[in-house]
Parts: C-alpha cells; sequence; structure tokens
C-alpha cells in the first residue's frame, strides 16, 4: 500500500498476534477505556494494574528488540509509546515515542487516549528517552503540564503533485477507514446540517472498512445519496485531490 522502499524490511513481533497476547490487550484496553471515561485509576497504581495486563506484550517486544540488536526504537501513538515506556530499561536501544495526534486529543478529550491519567503520562515522558510531537503549540502545552521537552516534527507532505486542481468544484473530500475511531456518522451528521443551506456541495468518501453498512444507512436516512459519495479505496490519492 505503502510503496515502501526495498530496503525497508517488516518484521512482525513474534508471538504477538496469539491468542494468548490478543487477551492481554483486550484486557488492557478496556482498563485504558475505564479510565479515560471515568477515571477510576487515575492515581499511580493504574501504573501497576495497566503494567501487570501487559506483562506478555513486554517479555515478547523484549525479546524482538535485543534480537533485532537495534540502536533506535520508535513507537507512533498511544498504545505503542506506553509499550515501549514499559520496557525501555530492559534494553540498550535508545528509545522514542512519537505522538499522533494533537496535545487536546491525547491529553484534554474526556475518554480519549491520555485523559485523567496524568500521573501515568509522567511516567511514560520519564521512561522514552525521547518524546517527538506534531506541533510547536502540542511542545508548549506539554512543556506546561508535565514539565517535559519535546521534539518538533511535522508531518511530511506526501504527495508531489505537478498539475493543481482548477479548483472549480465545491467537494469536501475525506479518506480512511470505515472504523469507529474515524467518527465518520458524526461527519455525515455535521454534512447534514451544512447541506440544509448549501445545495451546491458535495462530500466525497474513499475508504473500506466495517463500518460500512451503518455509514450508507445514515446517508440513506439523510437523503443524501446523491450529495454523499462513497467510494472504494484509492491508492493514487493524488487524483482525489484534483477537482
Amino acid at each position: 500500500m505503502y510503496h515502501l522502499n526495498k530496503k525497508v524490511h517488516i518484521k512482525m513481533v513474534e508471538g504477538y498476534n496469539d491468542p494468548e497476547a490478543i487477551n492481554s490487550r483486550i484486557k488492557r484496553d478496556q482498563m485504558n477505556r475505564e479510565n479515560a471515561e471515568t477515571g477510576k485509576y487515575k492515581h499511580f497504581f493504574f501504573v501497576q494494574k495497566y503494567m501487570n495486563c501487559d506483562q506478555i506484550i513486554s517479555k515478547l517486544l523484549i525479546k524482538a528488540i535485543k534480537e533485532g540488536e537495534y540502536d533506535y526504537v520508535v513507537s507512533l501513538s498511544t498504545t505503542y509509546n506506553t509499550m515501549l515506556a514499559a520496557v525501555s530499561d530492559k534494553v540498550k536501544a535508545k528509545t522514542i515515542g512519537w505522538q499522533h495526534s494533537f496535545y487536546d486529543a491525547y491529553f484534554e478529550t474526556q475518554g480519549r487516549r491520555h485523559y485523567n491519567q496524568d500521573k501515568y503520562s509522567k511516567y511514560m515522558f520519564k521512561k522514552l528517552d525521547r518524546y517527538v510531537v506534531l506541533t510547536h503549540y502540542d511542545q508548549q502545552k506539554i512543556k506546561e503540564k508535565f514539565k517535559v521537552d519535546t521534539t518538533v516534527i511535522h508531518n511530511l507532505k506526501s504527495l508531489n503533485v505537478k498539475t493543481p486542481s482548477k479548483l472549480e468544484k465545491k467537494h469536501f473530500l475525506s479518506l480512511g477507514r470505515f472504523v469507529p475511531v474515524k467518527n465518520y456518522e458524526m461527519m455525515i451528521d455535521m454534512f447534514h446540517e451544512f447541506h440544509k443551506k448549501n445545495k451546491d456541495w458535495i462530500l466525497d468518501i474513499y475508504g473500506e472498512g466495517p463500518l460500512q453498512e451503518k455509514i450508507e444507512k445514515k446517508i440513506k436516512e439523510y437523503k443524501l445519496k446523491d450529495y454523499v459519495l462513497l467510494h472504494p479505496y484509492e491508492s493514487d490519492i493524488s487524483k482525489c485531490y484534483l477537482f
């Protein structure tokens, strides 16, 4: 899908998708969601509880990193950053956590990611050798809240389009998986309100996934089948942008 350079080698962590490891991750994720919603585990003992759920995963990661003899290990997003932090003092490699989204989504949105987990977040920052964020705003907010220095690396521009768009059509464009975290149902709710006063706009959605049937049902309920258009996965996404 991503047309990786041949020098990039993909190697799965052995045992990561075995039933025992999957059950461990499910248990951990259930605790994480419960804590984010209610704050039940917001005190420091959450670290012990969280890590006890992940002993299996920790052992698999330590084994994989040691066998690979890596100089650096980079994790991406909440779950993997915390998993890497948990094993950082058991491996020789330098460990780098990379924040996938912006500060507010990670630390200030109820029910999401690191909400209600300030003490555990501090534990994660302390254990990692470096933490990377996407913007200077994120860097400033984490400095204010956790007294932690971070590194800013902006998202790369992934398209190199030589033909500019003619900007002739009034289109919204979305590309992504049809899964709960993308919240396409809310997007269609919002477009429904927008559409009441803007009949000449189109919402193009490119993607696939388990929620497609629910998304199609909502489009039908709002009578938007001529205005919200679902398209299958497109490997050359530059075509999608050139209206």
